[in-house]
């Protein structure tokens, strides 16, 4: 089974949940761009709640294989990787 999410849709829920969830108490923001490991905006705590919302976003489990950096890099790569086309399906 697998879930389609509209990119855009995905990129903004994303963008909400660490702008005001990862990111609370913090002057930052970031955008669709932002390098979120480079700039030091996700580490390895805000990871695994990163993860968690977008699991239960997709409503699916992220497949061990898929949770590499490249996948995580941007909020825009995330909602490519995991809301479009290249999206993984459920066995």
């Amino acid at each position: 089974m697998t879930t389609l999410l509209h990119v855009s849709a995905f990129e903004a829920a994303l963008l909400r949940f660490i702008n005001t969830e990862l990111l609370l108490g913090s002057n930052r923001t970031i955008d669709v761009d932002s390098a979120l490991f480079e700039d030091g905006i996700i580490d390895s705590l805000k990871i695994l709640h990163l993860l968690a919302f977008i699991e239960s976003a997709i409503g699916r489990a992220i497949p061990d294989e898929e949770i590499v950096m490249k996948h995580f890099r941007t909020v825009r790569i995330m909602a490519e990787r995991f809301a479009g086309e290249h999206r993984v399906d459920e066995n």
